[in-house]
């Protein structure tokens, strides 16, 4: 009965956060392709060039910036598990408020309602 009441509260709010969380993602998801394909053509390019790298003594420079090229792979991989935190974090929130709401509600009516239907309201709320 109050659950429903908070559909219209919630509703609207996660739709705003999923429609940023698909949008993030997938920027995040085509930044580490991205990434992963520099990473892998440095590494061909020098497996292909290795003689004329060592021919001029190039190692230093081709093995920073393999690290470099792999830092930032390791950076683009980790921003979708960050991006679904984020999400999760938002969900989280919601519900909160939810309960809190509701629990707001069955306070505010306890003296109207059965006091079985609310501590039903409220196990319900918290087993959620």
């Amino acid at each position: 009965m109050y659950i429903l009441a908070a559909i219209p509260l919630v509703g609207p709010l996660s739709v705003y956060y999923i429609r940023k969380f698909i949008g993030a993602l997938t920027r995040a998801t085509k930044l580490e392709e991205q990434t992963d394909w520099e990473q892998m053509s440095h590494l061909k390019e020098s497996i292909d060039g290795w003689i004329t790298i060592r021919a001029y003594q190039e190692n230093e420079h081709f093995t920073q910036k393999m690290n470099s090229l792999q830092d930032k792979y390791i950076q683009a991989s980790l921003l979708p598990k960050y991006i679904n935190s984020w999400l999760a974090l938002r969900i989280n929130l919601i519900f909160v408020f939810v309960m809190f709401f509701i629990f707001v509600m069955v306070i505010i009516v306890k003296q109207q309602v059965d006091k079985v239907l609310l501590s039903m309201t409220v196990i319900y709320v918290v087993s959620i």
